[in-house]
Formats: C-alpha cells, sequence, structure tokens
C-alpha cells in the first residue's frame, strides 16, 4: 500500500486517529514512568525517615542510659549498696577478687571465664576471641595455646 494513499480524504480521519492514539498512548507511557519514578522517591524518603526514627529513639534510649549512669555513679563511689541502672555491669577488682553487680548469669560466667584465663595464664588479648568463639569449651581450648 502506498503510504501516501492514506492521508487522501476517505482515510484521514483514520489517519488522525492513529496519530492521536499514537500521541495519547507516548504521553500515558512518559505519565506513567513519572509516577514510578516519583514513587520510588517517596519510598526512599520514608525508609529514610524511618531510619532517622529508630537512630533518635536509639539516642534518646542510650542518652537516658547515660543520665542514670551519671547518677548512679556517685552514689556507687560513696558505697551506696543501690544496683547499677539496666543494662550496666559493675565489675569490682579487690586485689585478688572480683565480684560483679547485678550478679546476672552473663556477668557472673564472664567473671568465671576472667578467672579460669587468669589460672590459665593466658594473655589479656584472648579475652577479645569471646566475641568470635560463643562456646566454652571451644574458647578454652583455644585459650590454652595463648598460655604466657
Amino acid at each position: 500500500m502506498d503510504p501516501v494513499r492514506w492521508f487522501r480524504p476517505p482515510h484521514t480521519v483514520f489517519a488522525g486517529f492513529l496519530g492521536s492514539l499514537c500521541a495519547l498512548g507516548a504521553a500515558l507511557a512518559w505519565l506513567c514512568w513519572q509516577w514510578l519514578q516519583q514513587d520510588r522517591q517517596r519510598e526512599s524518603q520514608r525508609a529514610q525517615e524511618r531510619l532517622d526514627q529508630a537512630a533518635d529513639r536509639i539516642a534518646r534510649s542510650l542518652a537516658h542510659t547515660l543520665q542514670d549512669l551519671d547518677r548512679w555513679l556517685p552514689l556507687a563511689h560513696q558505697g551506696n549498696p543501690q544496683l547499677p541502672p539496666d543494662g550496666i555491669a559493675l565489675f569490682l577488682n579487690t586485689g585478688q577478687d572480683a565480684t560483679v553487680q547485678p550478679p546476672t548469669p552473663r556477668t557472673t560466667a564472664l567473671l568465671r571465664l576472667g578467672r579460669t584465663l587468669r589460672k590459665l595464664g593466658c594473655l589479656p588479648e584472648v579475652a577479645w576471641d569471646t566475641a568470635s568463639t560463643p562456646d566454652p569449651h571451644q574458647f578454652l581450648t583455644h585459650a590454652s595455646q595463648y598460655k604466657g
């Protein structure tokens, strides 16, 4: 078919319809693309706002804990038997013996681990391996290699 024939009187309406349909389709595609980009931007802004809010909550919690600790430390230095704030463990070293307040299972276990390392004669660097080796038996086997 001859393309010039499409623009002659009987086909003019159809050619105009196809042309306007293509233009509207292109405009709709462009608007959808813009809408998707804005949606992605809004989602990233919401994620950033959630992250900022979480960081603010953590900072407020940490500041509150530090304020509690600041109020508690002078009292502990004066010999007040009050327990430290939540999340704080106080290790008291009195020469040959060490105690921990409050005596929770975790803090007591860490104190026992420290005593065991001292008896093994391990170097101080070994104590940092506790995070990488959570099993006490593996840790003690690993620590015995570092005898001083």
